[in-house]
């Protein structure tokens, strides 16, 4: 039994997780999902005992799909972001609302955020953080 399997049952329905495994085109390791729900527990330790909060901000990129609501990743990544109580942003759902195209923000042959794409992103966390103003100490925005 793998060292970290108790984690991902305990925070990931299993029928989510199969459907991350197994299900999608390019399938993910147990040692992915393990590794990453360990990665987050201790995110969220380490932010938890310097007293601020750990959000989640999930990128989109070049290719089409990355970020979506059929992306692997996201799936695995949201997931068990959620199960820990991780509020989750999703840059991607957010330059889709605004009637944008996700790759105009990235760099046309590496995926790295342009000046373009590092604004969608504090645009998408700022959008968030003005629907939970409690984070910061504020009663509203």
């Amino acid at each position: 039994r793998p060292r970290y399997q108790s984690i991902i049952e305990a925070s990931m329905p299993m029928q989510r997780l199969r459907g991350v495994l197994i299900d999608p085109p390019t399938p993910l390791s147990i040692e992915t999902v393990e590794f990453t729900a360990f990665a987050l527990d201790e995110f969220r330790r380490r932010v938890a005992d310097d007293g601020a909060s750990l959000w989640l901000l999930l990128v989109s990129g070049r290719k089409p799909n990355l970020g979506d609501a059929s992306d692997p990743y996201r799936v695995l990544v949201e997931g068990l972001a959620e199960a820990r109580g991780i509020p989750v942003v999703s840059m991607h759902d957010y330059i889709i609302r605004q009637g944008r195209r996700v790759y105009d923000g990235n760099f046309p042959f590496n995926g790295h955020w342009n000046p373009t794409g590092h604004q969608w992103a504090a645009e998408a966390v700022l959008e968030r953080l003005r629907q939970r103003p409690e984070v910061c100490g504020a009663s509203g925005a």
